[in-house]
């Protein structure tokens, strides 16, 4: 017959095109099983080994600060099944129990003075303006913060005993440091509008009064003017309440 004749392989070619294909279909199937060892698991969770042992989450913390209630403990989950636990740190407050220890802190730095004129209280910090053991002519101011009593400084205003100042001096025993924590949380309610206490004076208030009386002063919470002060005396029984 005339015309091209097809070329009609040979055995061993027929063989050898029979071997590429099955080494194509293994290399393929190798790629696929690899692929399905080390796929990821559905939960997303992180499967990192060193060895046989899986690697773990380090506990972390952070200091608190000053010398109030303990710090609380939070647990945080992670994306695997051990959690970290993180300390919150939980800051003084002189409003709410921490003034006692602080006030006791002032005196003895003080050099627990026989005297004082004014204690100002905040809710993370106070002042304490006393007469000086080593200078008794001299009214010396230290500052408590963060569960730490400062270096002396001359007071503000009245820095020296004399005929002006001495009768505003009174015991340190007379305050009971412990009272002001229940009075910062009576004084707003004798206000109309809702207000938060801004800091708490104690002193003789003179000339306006010869007795040691605890002021709470409040403010409005809404930014409006008003507020004011509410005045006890060292027994914590209400005195007045002024605008």
């Amino acid at each position: 017959m005339d015309g091209p004749q097809p070329v009609i392989p040979s055995s061993d070619e027929r063989t050898k095109s029979w071997l590429t294909l099955a080494g194509g279909l293994a290399a393929t199937a190798a790629v696929v099983v690899g692929l399905i060892a080390f796929w990821p698991d559905d939960d997303g969770s992180d499967t990192r080994t060193t060895g046989s042992v899986a690697a773990e989450d380090t506990t972390t913390s952070r200091p608190r600060t000053g010398t109030g209630e303990p710090s609380q403990q939070t647990s945080v989950p992670t994306d695997g099944e051990t959690t970290t636990t993180v300390a919150v740190a939980v800051a003084d407050d002189l409003f709410h129990g921490d003034l006692p220890a602080a006030y006791g802190e002032l005196l003895a730095t003080a050099g627990n003075p026989g005297q004082i004129i004014e204690l100002a209280v905040y809710d993370h910090y106070a002042f304490l303006a006393y007469r000086d053991p080593a200078n008794p002519g001299n009214i010396d101011r230290r500052t408590w913060r963060d569960g730490e009593v400062g270096e002396a400084e001359a007071n503000t205003g009245d820095d020296r005993v004399d005929a002006d100042s001495e009768p505003s001096l009174f015991g340190p025993a007379e305050i009971d440091a412990g009272l002001i924590a229940q009075l910062v949380a009576d004084a707003p309610t004798h206000f109309e509008l809702p207000t938060a206490v801004s800091h708490v004076l104690v002193d003789r208030f003179l000339p306006f009064d010869e007795r040691v009386l605890i002021r709470v002063y409040a403010t409005p919470t809404d930014g409006r003017s008003g507020g004011g002060y509410v005045s006890y005396d060292t027994a914590g029984t209400l005195v007045r309440v002024c605008c």
